[in-house]
């Protein structure tokens, strides 16, 4: 397809009308909705008002005074609620769980109270879980009992309170002055590459 003189005028006459992109496409045929509104902004074709919005009435000429702005009210995130997790009933958190217990050590410095039982740990496979979902892998990923956590997450966190326990434990002194040494050292380097 070409755009000819008379395609192009018959183009201009069209826009003129008030003929949507569309509309003139099916006009001229064997052209595409987007090669019209291509050919216009080519053509540097005045832009029309959009026909979604509604035209508003022209403002008075002697204006009142505004009124003094309200003060802001918080922005609330809209939230949906989250799919309800199947949960195995009567079967209790050692049976459900793949990894040996040894591995899953909890630290000396966070002990768990014994009155407090943690809440049953759901079966999350990859597709069913979600953001509110703790998502500490359970088992060895290339094995078929292989699942996620799947309890209430902490606000923040990718892992519930147990999990989350395990996972961010806080840096020992030693781990620390090791750490500033590397960084030290990192630091050295470069500016000696730089100089």
């Amino acid at each position: 397809m070409s755009w000819t003189d008379e395609r192009i005028a018959t183009l201009r006459e069209l826009w003129e009308q008030g003929l949507s992109a569309s509309q003139i496409a099916g006009k001229l045929g064997n052209i595409t909705r987007n090669a019209v509104i291509g050919k216009v902004h080519r053509l540097g074709l005045s832009g029309r008002p959009s026909p979604v919005r509604a035209e508003r009435p022209a403002a008075p000429v002697a204006a009142a005074p505004a009124p003094a702005p309200k003060p802001a009210e918080p922005v609330r995130a809209a939230v949906a609620p989250a799919p309800r997790p199947v949960r195995l009933v009567g079967t209790p958190v050692e049976a459900v769980s793949a990894v040996p217990r040894a591995a899953v050590a909890k630290p000396a410095s966070a002990p768990v109270p014994a009155n407090t039982e943690a809440e049953p740990m759901v079966r999350a496979s990859l597709l069913s879980i979600n953001d509110r979902m703790c998502k500490w892998p359970v088992g060895d990923p290339g094995e078929a009992g292989f699942h996620f956590c799947g309890r209430r997450a902490q606000t923040g966190m990718p892992y519930c309170q147990d999990h989350a326990r395990i996972a961010y434990q806080a840096a020992t002194p030693k781990a620390r002055e090791k750490r500033d040494r590397d960084r030290e050292r990192e630091r050295e380097r470069l500016l000696r590459s730089l100089s």
